[in-house]
């Protein structure tokens, strides 16, 4: 991995870039074991590529479609205990990257709890984030040059590129989504922000929440975020249920 020439605000950590590997986040964890990763890298440290062969969703199921050297793809390390007094991560890094394209692009963005951003009903980026001893890692993809979307996902996804019908360049793209995170990450007050950019206040959504041995099932209209960072639905009757883990889908407007 070559270390790119670009300042990061996350503690001046380094930017690392390879041109193909299977996935960022498996280069990231790699590096995590390494004996010289604190003195060396630490803080803030991006993984990022110009293609991945393996990279994936939310579920095993699910991978990340991107042809080489059109879209962003990083892995960003971030030390736990420097973080944990924000807000949730995934939604976090989601309003920094829907913060950016709308300030910097002028898209109408929205994070959809619990980790994409959508422009419309589209998907434009989406945040993977794992706990790693005493750092969490969080896998970005940011559509940003892609043409064309594969199936079904051609009515699901989105990139800058078909949005805008503009380019800009991955670095770009990367060095400004570092710019609002370093503010995010660190900001106390934050519902107010990510309530505001919220996809789906208003709509009916179906909640599923499974565990081993069950499976349980709410409806409600969305009303806002919850302290836990849970996505919060108000049943017919006016209660309210923070739902902090599980599968929504929205009905159709």
């Amino acid at each position: 991995m070559e270390i790119l020439p670009l300042p990061n605000p996350l503690s001046g950590a380094p930017i690392l870039y390879t041109p193909v590997t299977e996935s960022t986040m498996i280069d990231a964890k790699a590096l995590l074991d390494r004996a010289d990763f604190v003195s060396d890298y630490g803080h803030g440290t991006v993984v990022s590529a110009g293609y991945q062969t393996g990279g994936r969703g939310r579920y095993p199921d699910r991978g990340w479609v991107a042809d080489p050297d059109t879209n962003l793809l990083f892995t960003l390390i971030l030390e736990a205990s420097r973080v944990a007094r924000s807000g949730p991560i995934p939604l976090m890094l989601g309003l920094s990257v829907a913060e950016f394209l709308a300030k910097r692009l002028g898209l109408d963005t929205a994070v959809k709890w619990p980790n994409d951003v959508l422009v419309g009903d589209r998907k434009i980026s989406g945040i993977l984030c794992e706990l790693r001893g005493g750092y969490v890692l969080a896998g970005i993809g940011v559509n940003v040059g892609q043409r064309v979307f594969p199936g079904e996902l051609s009515e699901r996804a989105c990139s800058i590129l078909s949005e805008t019908g503009n380019e800009i360049g991955i670095a770009d793209c990367l060095s400004g989504i570092l710019v609002e995170a370093s503010y995010r990450l660190t900001e106390p007050d934050w519902r107010p922000a990510l309530s505001s950019r919220l996809h789906g206040i208003g709509r009916m959504v179906s909640a599923v929440m499974k565990t081993e041995s069950t499976e349980r099932r709410f409806s409600g209209t969305v009303v806002g975020i919850g302290l836990q960072g849970g996505i919060v639905i108000a049943d017919e009757t006016g209660v309210e249920r923070e739902i902090v883990s599980g599968e929504l889908s929205y009905d159709r407007m």
